[in-house]
Parts: structure tokens; sequence; C-alpha cells
């Protein structure tokens, strides 16, 4: 998620891209980054969900191009095959930040609105989207589309989805009160939901920065991946869980994705599929000023397995 950057930021960045080596650690042990490259700056795709649909192994980006802050319609919504990169779908014009949520043969996407009246934002440097909408299809080129979650005094930016009991569960970024932190909704049929009170994250202490995040359901636990600044001028992607919503609890093993040689100074907009007995994931690089690409990792074994070992030592209770 390209967030906004200031000259002096932007100096800062580019000092610790030229300067950042192979010193850093790039995953926990049991994650593997294969360096295939999802999507690279020259498509415009960004937050990328990998997702299965109909046995096909599918990626769904969000594409930002150049003038796109001044021309809503150069934001537009993507899915390719994983395998070829070949585009199967586009559609979602001056939407972004997506998310994908597979029901049955129904395709369900959820992505921020950027409304003709609101344009770029020359202070920040930030596109400012409003409400989070629900497209929904079952052939790929025929999408209905629907309200979802809407903003109060707010902007709401990326949004992730999972199941949750009988119903489903939102995660939903915002930049109220702290930009950027994030809240969660409810809904039965994935149609209708209802915000969930007081539900606000932002840090341990209630002010930091937490962008771009994805949350799943494990057993007795919500677990959400988010980024966060590190301290020496990058982004790291860490986890944390909770049983209500409300008190979270840190991976012992965070940061969880940290950006190796080569990989600039972010690693971010985590997302994530289960397929054949393994878990893609999904990550983006770069300098969080205009240079990226996302790519992938792989965990051998279930996302509940994954999650397992972020907090290891559940295992000697």
């Amino acid at each position: 998620m390209r967030h906004p950057r200031t000259f002096v930021a932007f100096a800062l960045a580019l000092a610790v891209l030229l300067f950042s080596g192979s010193g850093a650690r790039a995953t926990v042990p049991f994650l593997k980054k294969t360096g295939k490259i999802l999507f690279d700056t020259e498509s415009g795709a960004a937050e990328t969900t990998p997702f299965l649909w109909k046995g096909r192994e599918l990626l769904l980006g969000s594409v930002h191009k150049p003038d796109a802050a001044t021309h809503g319609e150069q934001l537009v919504l993507i899915i390719a095959d994983a395998q070829t990169g070949e585009i199967v779908s586009r559609f979602g014009e001056c939407y972004s930040m997506s998310c994908a949520f597979v029901e049955g043969d129904t395709l369900h996407v959820f992505a921020a609105k950027m409304p003709e009246t609101e344009n770029w934002d020359n202070d920040s440097l930030h596109y400012w989207f409003t409400d989070i909408v629900h497209f929904k299809t079952t052939d790929l080129k025929n999408w209905t589309l629907t309200p979802a979650v809407s903003r109060d005094n707010e902007h709401l930016l990326n949004s992730s989805i999972c199941r949750d009991g009988d119903g489903y569960l939102m995660l939903y970024e915002t930049d109220t009160p702290i930009q950027f932190c994030f809240k969660f909704a409810r809904s039965a049929d994935l149609e209708h939901w209802e915000k969930v009170p007081d539900s606000l994250y932002a840090g341990p202490d209630g002010k930091s920065y937490c962008g771009g995040p994805v949350v799943r359901r494990s057993g007795d636990y919500y677990y959400v991946i988010y980024l966060r600044e590190d301290g020496r001028g990058g982004y790291e992607s860490v986890v944390i869980r909770s049983k209500d919503l409300r008190r979270w609890e840190a991976s012992p093993l965070n940061p969880i994705f940290t950006a190796c040689e080569g990989e600039g100074i972010n690693n971010s907009d985590i997302d994530l599929c289960e397929i054949d007995g393994k878990t893609v994931f999904c990550y983006a690089i770069g300098n969080q000023i205009g240079w990226y690409d996302v790519r992938e990792a792989v965990y051998d074994g279930t996302a509940d397995q994954f999650f397992a070992e972020c907090f290891p030592d559940d295992a000697e209770k």
C-alpha cells in the first residue's frame, strides 16, 4: 500500500534502499520467498489476493496508473491467471485496494471507491477513497455491485474477509483516528454488514501506523497480518491474534516479513491462500513511493499450521 511521503521521507527511504544489504532477516525460517514476481511496476498492479476459483489459481490485483490521482478511470481491478499471467478479467473502474473471497462458484470482491469529487490531495499525496463496495460474479464477465461498508467521517482503504462461524468477518482499514488503523464488521450473508463496536486496532499503544492488513480465523483466534514501521525508515509485516477483536497478542517471532537484499525497504500488503496443501502468500516490495513488485512466498503447510507456528509458545502449554 503506497502511503503519503514527504520529500524528506523520500530521501530517507532512498538512502535505506541504497544501503540496505543482506543483513536483514528475510522471513521467519519456515516461510520461503520464492522470488517469483506476480505483478511488476509496469503492470501498475498492487494489493494482490491469490485465490482458487473453479479449480483455477488466480490473482486479483488493484491497478494504480501514474495519473490515477486526477483521472479516477485509471484505477481498475484485474484478475490474472497465476501461472501464465494472462489477464482474464478487467472491471471496477475507479475502485482500488481490493480483496477476493470465494464462496462456491461465486467470486466476491470488495474494494474501496474513489469518488469523482475527491481526487488527489496535494498535501498528502494520497488517494482518498470513501466507502467499501461489493462486486459479485459467477463468470468473471458479469458483475453486480452493491454497497458494503460506508465511511463515518473517515476514508476507507484496504479490506479483508474471512469466515467467522456461520457468518463472515470483514477487516477494513481507515485513516481515523490514526493514519492508518483498522476496524471490523460482520455479516451473515456477505451482503449486509454491521460494524463491530469498539473494535479499533492502532498498534499496541493505540496510536501507531497499522497498514495493509489481512484477517483469517483459525481455531479460537482471529489472526491479522499488518504493516508497521520498522524504526529504520522501512516497513515490515507482523502477526497478531485475538479471541474478541479487542485484546491482541503479538507473535514472539515478529516481524514475519521483512525486506531482504533487492527488496527495497518494504514488505507489505500480505494476502494468502491455501493451494494443494501449501499456503501461498503475496507480498509487495519496493520503496513505498513508485517502485514496487508483488512477489510470492510459500509455507509448506496449511494456514492453520502457519499461524500456529507463529505462536510457538502454545506448544509448551
